[in-house]
């Protein structure tokens, strides 16, 4: 995207053919060990209107120093997930689950998402 456009985003529930979605994952509050450092990461599953199944482990959330950061504060993970609505992909519902970890505070925090693609 060039500089001087601005940046367009939209909230929706339903895809068509060709069109592209991008899921960002945030966490927030995360526990930090002695040396300040978050250890953050999450899985992704995800199931096609077919049954298809693809699965992802321990996808980056972080791993930094988040020494003097606020950490109430809403952090995005390191990785992402680009959707692109391909040609052979099924039409129906898309479940996408993710599990985030806070690896330092022993936590898990479920999160599911549908997606409608239309013919």
């Amino acid at each position: 995207m060039p500089e001087n456009e601005p940046f367009q985003s939209t909230v929706t529930n339903k895809l068509r053919r060709g069109e592209t979605v991008t899921l960002l994952l945030t966490f927030t509050n995360p526990l930090l060990a002695a040396n300040g450092k978050a250890n953050v990461t999450y899985d992704s599953k995800i199931t096609q209107p077919d049954g298809k199944v693809v699965e992802r482990k321990n996808l980056r959330g972080t791993n930094g120093d988040l020494t003097g950061k606020k950490l109430t504060n809403v952090f995005l993970t390191e990785d992402f997930v680009y959707f692109i609505v391909e040609p052979g992909d099924p039409a129906g519902q898309w479940l996408f689950e993710f599990a985030v970890h806070d690896l330092n505070r022993k936590v898990t925090v479920p999160l599911k998402l549908t997606l409608t693609l239309t013919e």
